[in-house]
């Protein structure tokens, strides 16, 4: 809820950095079905990449992951999981680095057609479904694919950051190929299911220098390539 509080502000100050640059740095063309192929191709292999390594980060840097750790506290995969983001860390990804708005001039047929494309993907893959997509695993992202991401075991930690595509996972080394039955536990802190209170002070209580981090916090962080 707090979230959704600040990303008004979130938006004035994008917006606000935008204009500053005096829009996109580059023009996305889309006159013609060839450059529509082509700008929609490019915009969706970069933001794709920007998310892989925006989200790797928010768990290389501690005081990131003492934000981004409030989302993976969630014990259960569900569609809402995918929407469970502390208001701060949704304040200063949304407000401070608005890389893709200021990077692409993007009409807006693109953007609409990338969105569609991200949607099943990426909006999709916390949900809580037994389902894989066997050999095809690596094409693209599944709720099996970034259950892993979420998964209890240490062997999973740090694994499978992917948006979309998983051939980021597979070039950066961060993938983790589920087996055809390989369905994990998820979560973080057993039994924790933080409330209004708990949720504004998050990432104070969970970091190295003003809280206490839990084992498998400790550990995550431990197992950072």
């Amino acid at each position: 809820v707090i979230g959704w509080l600040v990303k008004p502000l979130a938006v004035v100050s994008a917006y606000a950095m935008i204009r500053g640059v005096g829009g996109g740095l580059i023009t996305l063309r889309s006159d013609g079905w060839w450059q529509f192929g082509g700008s929609l191709l490019i915009f969706i292999l970069v933001s794709d990449l920007y998310a892989y390594w925006s989200h790797r980060l928010s768990h290389l840097v501690p005081a990131l992951w003492a934000m981004h750790s409030f989302h993976h506290s969630a014990e259960a995969m569900t569609l809402i999981t995918g929407a469970r983001h502390h208001w701060l860390e949704t304040l200063i990804t949304s407000a401070c680095f608005p890389l893709m708005a200021v990077l692409f001039n993007v009409p807006p047929a693109i953007a609409t057609t990338a969105l569609f494309i991200g949607f099943l993907p990426n909006g999709c893959v916390h949900l809580n479904v037994r389902f894989g997509l066997g050999r095809y695993s690596t094409w693209v992202n599944s709720p099996q694919w970034h259950r892993i991401h979420h998964s209890v075991q240490p062997e999973h930690m740090n694994k499978n950051f992917a948006a979309i595509l998983p051939l980021w996972d597979l070039v950066f080394g961060t993938a983790w190929i589920p087996g055809a039955d390989e369905f994990p536990d998820t979560g973080l802190v057993a039994g924790e299911n933080p409330g209004l209170v708990e949720a504004v002070v998050w990432p104070f209580r969970h970091s190295r220098i003003f809280g206490k981090l839990s084992r498998r916090e400790d550990q995550r962080l431990s197992l950072q390539p």
